[in-house]
């Protein structure tokens, strides 16, 4: 992670904006060393893999379905 250009922790990620904001597994960590679980509603499993310099994340969910399979879709959504 860094912090005010230098790396400080071994948290890694998928994709890091402008600001320090880090994306990767279902997290979303800020440049200030705290996070946030991504969730979206109603599906088995989420995954974040990119951040933009406006907040705005992209991922995919795993949704199950009424026979047993499972669906997967892509997502984006705005970091807040």
């Amino acid at each position: 992670m860094l912090k005010n250009g230098v790396y400080k922790s071994s948290v890694g990620g998928t994709d890091i904006n402008n600001s320090g904001t880090m994306v990767g597994g279902n997290t979303i960590t800020y440049s200030n060393g705290t996070s946030k679980t991504v969730h979206a509603p109603g599906s088995f499993e989420t995954f974040v893999y990119g951040i933009n310099d406006l907040g705005a994340i992209t991922g995919d969910a795993n949704y199950p379905s009424s026979n047993g399979n499972y669906t997967w879709k892509n997502f984006t959504a705005v970091c807040k």
